[in-house]
């Protein structure tokens, strides 16, 4: 499950072109857009609010703030759609290894 997180952090993390702190940390709404990215991605696979949010040391509260953010955001938000897009199909290979 440890590697499973950390494939899944880089795949989002060289897809947005961004460090593990601005995924993690940083406030700018661009990062946190992709901090959204990076939730919705783990929620699918399994991890829950809980383990996610001991991970990346935020609140189980605003982890499933996050999670729930992530239509309006893609909704709103083209170039967060297209990241999601290459996202989710390199989600679909790890599924299938």
């Amino acid at each position: 499950m440890e590697k499973l997180f950390f494939k899944v952090v880089k795949i989002v993390q060289l897809e947005t072109e961004t460090t593990e702190y601005q995924l993690f940390r940083d406030k700018h709404e661009e990062y946190v857009n992709y901090r959204v990215l990076l939730i919705y991605a783990l929620s699918k696979l399994g991890y829950t609010d809980r383990t996610i949010s001991e991970r990346l040391g935020i609140t189980r509260q605003g982890v499933c703030w996050l999670r729930n953010q992530f239509s309006s955001r893609l909704r709103n938000r083209y170039t967060l759609a297209s990241h999601w897009k290459v996202i989710e199909k390199q989600l679909q290979n790890i599924e299938n290894d």
